[in-house]
């Protein structure tokens, strides 16, 4: 489950489903003996270098398993056009693909954070 983010604001702006709905859904799984295998998204627009709703909102889920992943603009995906409009992406020969190697590296470019910031957010996340 593309659990994302634990803001309800940021889940808003990529278009991603409520908290309360992915509330929901996680207990929903549990009650019927589904693991849940939760994803998170580790920079997306509207973050900021404090400390995220989203660790608030890991731990009362309670995933079986919670990988956190850097934000990445993939062609068709929200992300890529608010990137692709905001000039948030980085310059690249092609478009990247989830075929692509190291297609979980960052490719957008954020005026508020950088990839350090954002691989370090992983690191405290994880």
């Amino acid at each position: 489950m593309g659990f994302e983010s634990g803001d309800d604001q940021i889940l808003h702006n990529i278009k991603k489903i409520r908290t309360d709905i992915a509330r929901r859904f996680s207990s929903d799984c549990r009650k019927l003996g589904i693991l849940v295998h939760g994803t998170f998204i580790l920079g997306l627009p509207g973050e900021t270098r404090k400390p995220s709703r989203r660790h608030h909102f890991a731990k009362e889920i309670n995933p079986h398993t919670i990988p956190g992943l850097p934000g990445g603009a993939l062609p068709r995906n929200t992300l890529y056009k608010q990137a692709v409009d905001n000039g948030w992406l980085q310059e690249m020969k092609r478009p990247i693909s989830w075929k692509d190697k190291g297609c979980n590296s960052p490719r957008s470019l954020y005026p508020h954070l950088s990839k350090q910031e954002i691989f370090h957010s992983m690191e405290v996340f994880l």
